[in-house]
């Protein structure tokens, strides 16, 4: 119930940003490990502005670590996230990869996939090569590893032959 509240609050704050911008700074802060680093920010007074952070955003992280609420964060992403979908605002797109996709294949995306989208890119080198896109519960495999299982299994299954 909390996140929902939290999440109605950023979604008010944040309205005049983009779809992109609104979820990318959620997507970016959506880690273990953000509260820490939010609270060293402040307290060495970096401003938003060195970040090229939205005020909104800012203030709405300011109020999350003041109420010590920073937990709430990936609950309040999914909502987020939910609502600028109901609203056809957007929606985030995970694409894993072996390596950081360039700005160029992120634009590129982007432009194919239509500019109410968002592309949260997973570094994961376990993949070996290839990529993995999930769109919603669609998942869309491509990586090399899940081709070298799926070989070792029909190698498997024509030793029983």
């Amino acid at each position: 119930m909390k996140a929902r509240i939290w999440a109605q609050v950023y979604f008010d704050l944040t309205k005049d940003l983009n779809v992109a911008d609104r979820l990318g700074w959620l997507t970016a802060l959506n880690k273990k490990s953000t509260a820490t680093f939010f609270a060293k920010l402040l307290q060495v007074k970096v401003k938003p502005a060195d970040l090229d952070m939205p005020e909104s955003v800012w203030g709405f992280l300011e109020a999350l670590h003041e109420a010590k609420q920073f937990k709430l964060l990936p609950e309040i992403f999914e909502l987020v996230n939910d609502e600028s979908k109901s609203q056809n605002l957007g929606q985030v797109i995970r694409v894993v990869s072996t390596n950081p996709l360039s700005g160029e294949q992120i634009k590129s995306l982007e432009a194919k996939l239509g500019s109410r989208v968002l592309i949260e890119n997973i570094v994961k080198p376990g993949l070996v090569g290839g990529i993995q896109i999930k769109v919603g519960q669609q998942l869309i495999d491509k990586s090399y590893k899940t081709n070298l299982i799926q070989l070792q299994e029909t190698l498997n299954q024509m030793e029983n032959i």
